[in-house]
């Protein structure tokens, strides 16, 4: 006030202060005014509320001068830590807490915090926040509060203890701690129509069976516990996604797995039934490796045991999801016959599912090949089957061909890729696939031919599934070395042919000029299966305007250069018979004397 007397005084005037003056002066005085029509305040003189906190554990000091902005960031301790030098010295642990508290938080408007006290109103949501344990939120709090509430609030509270909870900004920040794909939460981030509350318990279920130990499940009660749980939960979950789960007690993550032969029974973990439950879930994953040594291939093997009583287990839990629709079971060890009879009995009562996924999960036996034949001969919705990474032998390609007869359905997609050589029965389920024409989409990517002669045998039929323009849209045969020149010669010939399927064949072994003839020749069929009125010889009436409605709506650029060059064409043949014209009009020669004598002859004849 000072300065503004002295500015009245220099102007002999009264003066208004500047805005920000008094911008300043309200954020600093308005805790006090707020606090101050309280009764019991009445004869307070100092607010405790103006006060900020000093953290010396970290050793930040949040400095409050209330005529600096409204902007405060945090500063570090001198006394606690130490001149930090960029370029050569590493930054201290204080320095790095000092800077994570000035980030930007993803779920807040705000970056960094207001230097102006918090209100009455504030504190008492945040105090409200910091002593909530679950149950219904006060239906008070609203708006801006309800915001505040949700970003102080618990998150490691029991999952039953959540399910009242009816704030936006609370299940954003819990799916943001949970969740692992960080490509999905982006994806949900842009979404308007995300239902994060649903997203953020099928989260905190799939961490609490990811974390169950195999006693904790056994016995009735334990159980008839768990069941009551999925049964509060039932209406939340559509999409159940676990990892990983814990093997038996004595099996320790830590130790060295070279040393120690497991079998699958000693490997048992807890018990999948319990979820059955779940009525309304339409998408299933599972894989029963370990956190910790999930991505190490040199023990990759033995982490995938997995005990006969949990694939039973989760048989009797897969058969109660009448409503899945999509099921991937990975890198787990379902070699033995009891398993697969035990995965795919279960499934065949499900006329909803449309996806399987059981890659990595060494299905090899000719026992393995006669259960997906009965499977695939009773499996009417199904439209896709991944089974990569499983070496077949010959005796299991032989029934699963069969397999792919009886099926009845269509396949959009059959994924076979790192499953077998090409001399383990690949060639009996690619002349199925050629008879049956039930696929739509197929990748054999990456099979051994180290044998001349089963490797012609299959490329044979392939070339056999090219030529014909049936049902199949798109193959991939990546990583498969052709080294028969003729049979190279005889695939393109095939591929030139047929004006509907896609094909990839990257390091397959074919020249840079054959490699440029595939590609333009897949960039024609994108054309024709985009446009398959150009396919015709001769065109109706109704074709006509149809292809002439095209070209007016498409804006690829050499369309455009040729309509442009087809309108100068017609503008020249304007202007010339418009030229024409007119020197006829104005500039005709004088007629010869032959003319005028032929002339004169037509009148006199006509008269």
């Amino acid at each position: 006030m000072k300065k503004f007397r002295d500015k009245a005084s220099a102007n002999s005037q009264i003066q208004l202060p500047p805005y920000r003056d008094l911008q300043n002066a309200f954020h600093a005085y308005q805790t006090s005014w707020e606090t101050e029509r309280l009764e019991s305040e009445k004869n307070r003189q100092i607010y405790s509320e103006l006060i900020d906190d000093l953290d010396q554990e970290k050793g930040i000091v949040k400095l409050c001068d209330i005529f600096d902005g409204n902007i405060t960031k945090p500063v570090i301790d001198k006394s606690t830590v130490n001149n930090i030098n960029d370029e050569k010295e590493e930054e201290t642990t204080e320095a790095l807490t000092a800077k994570n508290d000035i980030k930007t938080n993803w779920w807040t408007k705000v970056s960094v915090k207001s230097n102006r006290p918090m209100i009455l109103r504030e504190i008492a949501i945040h105090k409200m926040a910091q002593d909530y344990r679950g149950g219904q939120v006060d239906g008070r709090i609203w708006g801006e509060d309800a915001t505040n509430f949700g970003l102080h609030a618990s998150i490691d509270l029991p999952i039953l203890d959540l399910l009242e909870v009816d704030n936006e900004f609370f299940w954003k920040r819990l799916v943001r701690e949970k969740i692992r794909d960080v490509l999905k939460h982006q994806k949900l981030l842009r979404d308007s129509q995300t239902n994060w509350k649903r997203i953020a318990i099928e989260l905190l279920l799939a961490e609490l069976v990811e974390n169950l130990e195999e006693h904790e499940v056994d016995g009735p009660m334990k159980q008839k516990e768990l069941k009551e749980l999925v049964e509060k939960l039932n209406s939340f979950v559509e999409n159940l996604s676990i990892l990983s789960l814990k093997p038996r007690k004595f099996f320790n993550e830590n130790e060295n797995f070279q040393i120690v032969n497991f079998t699958s029974n000693d490997c048992r973990h807890a018990s999948l039934e319990f979820l059955g439950g779940l009525s309304n879930l339409k998408s299933f994953s599972v894989s029963f490796m370990t956190k910790k040594l999930e991505f190490d291939v040199k023990y990759r093997r033995k982490l995938f045991q997995v005990a006969v009583s949990d694939i039973e287990k989760l048989g009797k839990c897969l058969k109660n999801l009448k409503m899945l629709e999509n099921l991937t079971i990975r890198y787990c060890d379902l070699s033995e016959s009891e398993k697969m009879n035990y995965l795919l009995t279960s499934l065949m009562s499900l006329n909803n599912l449309k996806h399987v996924d059981l890659s990595y999960s060494q299905i090899t036996s000719k026992f393995s090949g006669e259960c997906f034949e009965k499977f695939l001969s009773t499996a009417r919705s199904l439209n896709s089957l991944e089974l990569k990474g499983n070496k077949f032998d010959v005796e299991f390609g032989f029934h699963f061909a069969k397999g792919i007869e009886s099926f009845q359905g269509m396949f959009d997609y059959l994924g076979l890729s790192l499953t077998s050589s090409f001399g383990s029965g690949l060639d009996l389920i690619l002349k199925s696939v050629n008879l049956k024409q039930n696929v739509s989409n197929l990748d054999i990517s990456g099979c051994d031919n180290d044998n001349y002669d089963e490797a012609e045998k299959t490329f044979r039929q392939i070339i056999n599934l090219i030529g014909f323009e049936g049902k199949i849209v798109s193959l991939n045969i990546n990583n498969n070395m052709i080294k028969n020149s003729t049979t190279k010669e005889y695939l393109i010939k095939s591929f030139d042919k047929n004006y509907l399927i896609q094909l990839n064949c990257n390091n397959c072994g074919f020249s840079s000029e054959d490699m440029i003839k595939i590609k333009t020749l897949n960039i024609r069929n994108i054309f024709y299966k985009e446009n398959p009125i150009l396919k015709k010889e001769n065109f109706s009436v109704e074709d006509e305007m149809e292809i002439e409605k095209y070209f007016n709506e498409t804006k690829h650029p050499l369309i455009l250069k040729a309509k442009k060059n087809i309108q100068v064409h017609h503008d020249n043949k304007k202007d010339i018979k418009a030229t024409g014209e007119y020197f006829n009009l104005h500039h005709s020669l004088p007629e010869t004397p032959s003319e005028i004598n032929l002339k004169s002859q037509n009148i006199k004849i006509n008269s």
